[in-house]
């Protein structure tokens, strides 16, 4: 009864000596749905040069009930936030470059 229990008590190292599996060669599938571009809808963007210019522009909505951050007077309204961003990126074949241009009105 003894020796099956010395048996199974080292049952545990062996366990830790297993190799786990790799992680890699998933690719896409290590990123979230959200985060992954449906083939077909890839940004073409503009030719410039040696550049690609990929223009996009947010438009949000938003209510507060102080717009004017009054302590005495407060002020309700509706608001409309444009954001336009403009990202360049070279073409070159050795380097790459990335420039953003972006703003909040």
């Amino acid at each position: 009864m003894k020796a099956c229990a010395v048996a199974f008590a080292g049952l545990p190292a062996l366990a830790f000596a297993q190799a786990v599996p790799s992680q890699t060669g998933l690719g896409s599938r290590q990123a979230s749905v959200t985060a992954r571009v449906a083939s077909g809808y890839e940004a073409i963007g503009i030719d410039v040069g040696g550049f690609t210019l990929f223009p996009t522009t947010t438009i949000n909505t938003g209510y507060d009930t102080n717009i004017y951050a009054s302590s005495r007077i407060e002020v309700a309204d509706a608001f409309v936030t444009l954001a336009p961003r403009m990202t360049a990126r070279s073409q070159w074949g050795r380097h790459r470059l990335s420039i953003v241009a972006d703003a909040n009105i």
